[in-house]
């Protein structure tokens, strides 16, 4: 069984997790699509506090002697869960922000080639342009100018 003391722990540390939680919720630090993976495992902390008998059968299904190690399992268990989703929202941002990029590159590269056609510079045409538009090649093309524009400022 938990103890009383426990028990009032946890429901002070589930108040202030949800103040905090809401908090930045109001401010908009927090996305309330992600916020929704916070308050769950907070309700679930909120549940277990309260109804302990709860927690005595988990420990007893899964085998685990004390109620306070099946606690910190399930607190595990909701970190890593938390850990997972906000792993899968970077990797998406971060598949954003590199098509971002690629098209920002794009169309900067085809302002340079509209600059150098006003001046009377050689022209590429737009269509040769987007035959070599592929992933890898425009970054590696990209990487080469920028490397080059570096090279070129450093001279001078």
């Amino acid at each position: 069984m938990i103890s009383t003391t426990l028990r009032i722990a946890m429901l002070v540390a589930v108040a202030v997790y949800f103040y905090l939680v809401l908090r930045l919720l109001k401010k908009k630090s927090l996305n309330l699509k992600y916020t929704l993976l916070w308050l769950l495992s907070g309700i679930i902390m909120l549940i277990l506090a309260v109804f302990p008998q709860i927690l005595n059968g988990f420990a007893t299904a899964v085998g685990i002697y004390e109620p306070t190690n099946a606690l910190f399992a399930v607190i595990f268990f909701c970190i890593i869960i938390i850990l997972m989703s906000l792993t899968a929202i970077v990797s998406k941002l971060n598949e954003k922000s590199k098509r971002l990029i690629q098209s920002i590159a794009l169309l900067e590269k085809r302002v340079r080639i509209l600059e150098n056609e006003k001046d009377g510079d050689e022209t590429v045409s737009y269509t040769h342009l987007r035959a070599h538009e592929t992933d890898s090649y425009l970054v590696c093309r990209l990487l080469l100018e920028k490397k080059k524009e570096h090279e070129a400022c450093n001279t001078y």
